[in-house]
């Protein structure tokens, strides 16, 4: 039942981020709202810091200063996993079987109040850790943000991959 929560969650979240305010009309009806591009601008710097950390290490330092302890990660092929705990397993398993030689995202910021929305689109280049040829994969994603007292947090992450290339 859980799971369905939070599909149902992300889903609604995609809706609402299509009819928020967005990068193209960033208007209220008073103008332009105050930290509007600020908020964009640190959640742009949150996913930059994402892919340096998938790049170079240090996924871990970086699920637990910004994702919620409550997250939930989507995954393609595995169940949602609703931890920070679990997220750094995961993370450090895919990490130990592969080797990451590129990481890149590009997608468009969302932002309506105390919530984010980030879509687009992933690339990844990588290769067996045991040894064997780089495979590209490419997908897309959805992250949703909560602003709190301590800034922006991570609430739901889902992926699923288009496939691989040689």
């Amino acid at each position: 039942m859980k799971h369905v929560v939070e599909r149902i969650f992300v889903l609604a979240a995609t809706i609402l981020s299509a009819c928020a305010v967005g990068p193209e009309t960033p208007m209220s009806e008073t103008g332009p709202r105050p930290g509007l591009e600020e908020d964009r601008a640190q959640l742009g710097r949150m996913r930059s810091a994402f892919i340096r950390a998938m790049n170079e290490g240090g996924v871990e330092k970086w699920i637990r200063s910004h994702l919620d302890a409550g997250v939930a990660v989507m995954p393609p092929g595995h169940p949602t996993i609703s931890s920070r705990k679990e997220i750094i397993a995961w993370a450090q398993g895919f990490l130990k079987e592969n080797r990451i030689h590129e990481f890149a995202f590009t997608g468009s910021k969302t932002v309506a109040g105390d919530w984010a929305f980030e879509n687009g689109v992933y690339l990844l280049e990588s290769s067996p850790s045991a040894g064997g040829e780089k495979q590209g994969q490419r997908g897309k994603v959805i992250f949703i943000w909560k602003r709190g007292t301590d800034g922006w947090k991570g609430t739901h992450v889902s992926f699923n991959s288009d496939g691989y290339w040689p």
